[in-house]
């Protein structure tokens, strides 16, 4: 059984972490209906096609999937605390060596 959606809320952390997408699509007034074009599509937001996202704004390029794409979320994080790969690594390096000593 399919349920449509009538409404999104988009939660995310505050602070350094956090992400640019959700700001910069609500900042165009788009997110709401790019995320259901891509719900009602069984998509995430990185695997909607550039001329369907173009179908929201003339402004989205290509390179809005650098933004979009999970890991690079992730990566873009490599600050400390941070969730991204490099970070995370230093962080279990650190606790390592207070374990061995």
């Amino acid at each position: 059984m399919t349920q449509e959606v009538k409404e999104i809320i988009l939660a995310y952390s505050g602070g350094l972490d956090t992400s640019v997408i959700p700001s910069w699509l609500k900042a165009h007034h788009l997110d709401r209906e790019i995320i259901l074009a891509a719900q009602k599509k069984n998509k995430e937001l990185h695997q909607v096609e550039l001329p369907e996202m173009k179908r929201f704004s003339p402004l989205i390029e290509d390179d809005i999937y650098g933004w979009l794409d999970p890991i690079s979320c992730i990566e873009r994080r490599n600050i400390y605390g941070g969730t991204g790969s490099e970070t995370v690594r230093k962080a279990l390096k650190r606790a390592k060596e207070e374990l061995q000593s």
